[in-house]
């Protein structure tokens, strides 16, 4: 059904199946209106529609997902207090969807820290965590510190990732292995052991730190940090093809949502999760 002011309306089945977009037609008749044409304004009306893994549909309307994190490249960021339940974990998984609007290395001859819980320094720098891109190649790294080593995976970043376009960037560390996924797929792992290091560091987006970088440009969205390694079919379960599924609830192979610490869906408020229930958790937006 479909919300279209006081009485809703029944939606016809067009085309999709058995691919992995769904289409549905309704001609709107004059005065028939709603102030709520969202995800809220789609139900099943005690239906539903999985995959073949038993992932739940994503209902959406055309431009629905319209919100996120805007960065200028020019002095942007955004800076969250250290929290507890941010590092120092045995396992640990971080993820985000970004889209570039200029390659940092080819536009400025600098690297972006597109996020980090780690030291501001020229040199030398220690921390937890880190997504980055390097000031004299055009490479993309997720790095991890834990109290035995701070080890690295790289990946091209103009050859994976184009310009205006969004993906989906996940980092895992399983306690035996760091890996990096992106829009699901593995690009890289490596061996590690120890736990995530402790810091007081904050969490950050997009902000500059050292000489050799610059600020970010592009959009960062749906920022989620668990405490667990999620499996390989639990990233490609929240990536959905393309329709993310939601990281604090359960669904299909994905069945972490209680290990969740933090999420950052960037429409509706800034949320630390400590298990049993959420707590606020403040940010501050520079400038």
């Amino acid at each position: 059904t479909l919300e279209t002011g006081s009485s809703d309306a029944v939606v016809n089945y067009s085309s999709g199946s058995p691919g992995t977009t769904l289409t549905f037609n309704y001609t709107i008749a004059s005065g028939q209106n709603s102030s709520d044409l969202s995800t809220s304004a789609l139900a099943l009306n005690s239906g539903t529609i999985k995959d073949a893994a038993g992932n739940a549909a994503t209902l959406t309307l055309p431009g629905s997902n319209a919100y996120s994190m805007s960065f200028d490249g020019t002095d942007d960021y955004v800076s969250i207090a250290d929290a507890d339940e941010l590092d120092g974990m045995s396992q640990l998984t971080i993820q985000f969807y970004v889209k570039w609007d200029s390659y940092p290395y080819s536009t400025y001859g600098k690297g972006v820290q597109v996020l980090e819980k780690w030291q501001t320094a020229s040199a030398n720098a220690v921390g937890a965590y880190s997504f980055y891109t390097h000031h004299d190649a055009d490479m993309f790294t997720y790095m991890v510190q834990t109290q035995n080593n701070q080890l690295g995976i790289n990946m091209g970043l103009s050859s994976n990732m184009s310009l205006g376009t969004w993906y989906q960037v996940t980092g895992v560390y399983d306690g035996e292995y760091s890996y990096l996924y992106l829009n699901g797929v593995l690009k890289g792992q490596v061996a590690m052991s120890g736990s995530v290091a402790s810091t007081t560091y904050p969490l950050e987006l997009a902000n500059q730190n050292g000489s050799a970088t610059t600020f970010f440009d592009g959009n960062i969205d749906e920022v989620a940090i668990w405490n667990d390694g999620l499996s390989a079919m639990e990233v490609a379960a929240l990536y959905n093809s393309g329709n993310p599924l939601t990281a604090s609830t359960n669904s299909g192979y994905y069945t972490s949502s209680i290990s969740l610490k933090g999420y950052w869906q960037m429409n509706e408020g800034c949320l630390l999760y400590t298990s049993p229930s959420p707590r606020d958790l403040s940010t501050s937006r520079m400038p």
